[in-house]
């Protein structure tokens, strides 16, 4: 609890009474805590102190909150302007950004970072900690094994951040990536048939949802297969028409879309 709420001086005392850095406990251990803190200004000595007194660091612990530090330092409620500098921190104590992580949601840190809240009320992209994890190796395509999205690309997706999905395309992101995990087979898939999404139930998505799916058709990804697998709602149809490359699908699916619409594409 100390750690968590950035209680460097009681964390010192209570190390120097005997108590056990390593401890596994409800909340995680005391330097998952520490890093996944909320509290801006975390702490980057107090979590130092508990290195030097033996705190375990390594990419997956059953004793941390979710099964790794580095996911609790991605899932911790703070300013994601200082993510960015506990990433490094952990990376310089041997974490590995590639990681792939045994359970939970997520397969991977770039994968939690795809979907993360954003946590500012604001238009900015918030795609620092996505370009921080890149920049210390990870990688846009790595398929996850386990977890609810299959790639990092399918998770921004999720979350239905334009900025995000289109930072990960730019940075090489395969918006056809076959996925081995969760309940979609593509990223347009998610899209296209409702998803997470609240628009779900609605006639029209709103403006959002069009962006996401026209980038994504325009950088290549396969209108076939999706429409073929018959998830696709039918307000979603009109979108996909004009990139249609099956002849006899582009017949089928084009008798119900008025010619106006189907012709049409939505920056």
């Amino acid at each position: 609890m100390a750690a968590g709420e950035g209680k460097g001086e009681v964390v010192k005392y209570l190390v120097s009474r005997g108590a056990k850095v390593n401890l596994g406990c409800p909340g995680g251990s005391p330097i998952s805590a520490a890093v996944g803190s909320y509290r801006k200004g975390w702490g980057q000595e107090t979590i130092e102190y508990l290195i030097k007194n033996g705190a375990t660091v390594k990419d997956q612990n059953d004793d941390d909150l979710y099964g790794s530090i580095l996911l609790s330092t991605l899932t911790a409620w703070g300013d994601d302007d200082e993510t960015p500098d506990r990433i490094k921190f952990l990376v310089k104590h041997g974490i590995d950004v590639n990681a792939k992580f045994e359970k939970g949601g997520y397969g991977s840190a770039l994968i939690a970072a795809a979907n993360r809240r954003k946590l500012k009320h604001t238009d900015e992209p918030e795609t620092e900690t996505l370009e921080c994890l890149i920049e210390l190796g990870a990688r846009v395509n790595e398929q996850a094994t386990t977890g609810e999205y299959g790639s990092a690309l399918v998770a921004a997706v999720a979350r239905e951040n334009y900025h995000r999905i289109d930072f990960l395309i730019k940075h090489g992101a395969d918006v056809n990536l076959p996925l081995l995990t969760g309940n979609y087979r593509s990223a347009l898939e998610l899209i296209t048939s409702g998803g997470e999404s609240q628009y779900k139930k609605t006639a029209n998505p709103d403006r959002n949802v069009v962006k996401i799916i026209n980038l994504l058709l325009r950088s290549g990804a396969d209108a076939d297969s999706v429409l073929r697998a018959g998830l696709c709602l039918p307000q979603m149809v009109q979108y996909l028409v004009p990139y249609i490359k099956d002849g006899a699908l582009r017949e089928q699916f084009s008798k119900n879309v008025p010619e106006e619409e189907g012709s049409k594409v939505v920056s």
